[in-house]
């Protein structure tokens, strides 16, 4: 992977992109920010991902639905995953 500026990821074409980014990923970074002080339902409202080497992305959660679902289902082939103080 080469030290690309971050990219933020909104459609499901860009997630497309991005799985196939990391499909060769040999560690990668995720931190969450969430929104709960002031909602009865807390909703995840971005996924920060950095991959060894550097590139690095920013999902948003609430733009595309199916990402948290499509990211869910493809993180067990990605190599070891550093969780930073998700909440």
């Amino acid at each position: 992977m080469d030290r690309a500026p971050t990219r933020w990821i909104r459609t499901a074409d860009q997630l497309d992109d991005l799985v196939d980014d990391l499909a060769g990923c040999r560690a990668l970074g995720l931190d969450t920010e969430a929104d709960s002080l002031h909602h009865y339902t807390e909703k995840v409202c971005l996924i920060q991902l950095t991959a060894f080497g550097g590139a690095s992305w920013l999902v948003d959660p609430l733009a595309v639905r199916e990402l948290g679902v499509e990211l869910s289902k493809r993180v067990g082939e990605w190599g070891p995953v550093l969780l930073a103080a998700c909440t």
